[in-house]
């Protein structure tokens, strides 16, 4: 009796220890996540950095520019700080870089279009070529037996001529051709 006592006083006390560490830990993991979702990612933090040094070396490179010229390179962006104007700019051409992009990706799709099309025909060209060569070749051999069954009937016709008039070869007198006697 006082083993099963102390077995279930000692299983009750681990029971609340596993519960005590799962609660932590449960805890720890939604302090954890809830971090994590509130921080900014790397590539944010990194691209606000690079952004803000570029900024700072395109308003250096635009006081450049207007040293050396002396004055706005275009009244379009004559209402904006030198930096700013600079960055339209770029945005301009970004903007029309990316149309040309577009164009010529465009044109591409068309020529493998047409490439695809062009190597279909083809294949029923090189298809339409082999589908007459095998007439062809049928053709052939059919004129080839033709040919073989004329010459074997011409041959048995010579020798019922041969026959029938002896080896002399002399045609009789009655002026008969070779097609009559085939009839006879």
């Amino acid at each position: 009796m006082l083993l099963g006592d102390l077995n279930k006083i000692w299983r009750e006390r681990e029971i609340k220890q596993v519960q005590r560490i799962k609660k932590q830990t449960r805890e720890e993991v939604n302090d954890m996540k809830r971090k994590l979702s509130h921080r900014a990612p790397y590539d944010v933090i990194y691209e606000k950095k690079c952004v803000g040094h570029l900024k700072s070396k395109l308003q250096q490179l635009a006081q450049e520019v207007q040293l050396l010229t002396g004055e706005k390179s275009k009244k379009k962006y004559a209402d904006l700080p030198a930096g700013l104007e600079l960055i339209e700019h770029t945005l301009t051409l970004l903007a029309k870089m990316q149309q040309e992009k577009r164009g010529t990706e465009r044109v591409n799709e068309e020529m493998v279009d047409r490439m695809k099309v062009l190597e279909a025909f083809q294949r029923d060209e090189v298809h339409d070529k082999n589908k007459f060569m095998e007439g062809a070749i049928w053709m052939g051999k059919r004129l080839s037996s033709e040919v073989e069954r004329t010459c074997q009937s011409f041959e048995s016709m010579a020798q019922e001529y041969r026959r029938r008039f002896g080896e002399n070869d002399q045609l009789p007198s009655t002026g008969l051709d070779l097609l009559s006697l085939q009839r006879a």
